[in-house]
């Protein structure tokens, strides 16, 4: 599997870049400075991203990260 390797787990990084990469097939690692969301990604693999338009919210699993 391609890696890939993201500087900042905030909400551009985990929610477009982060999901463009794991679309493509990337397993992505994040760096950030803050522990807690090192952690709570590497305990659970995988994120949730809600993806809001006029007529829906969609509901998309990111991973393997």
């Amino acid at each position: 599997m391609k890696k890939a390797i993201m500087f900042g787990a905030g909400a551009i990084g985990r929610g477009f870049i982060g999901q463009t990469f794991s679309q493509s097939g990337y397993h992505v690692t994040f760096v950030d400075i803050f522990p807690s969301v090192i952690v709570a990604l590497n305990e659970h693999g995988r994120f949730s991203l809600q993806i809001v338009s006029v007529q829906q919210v969609e509901t998309v699993c990111v991973g393997p990260v």
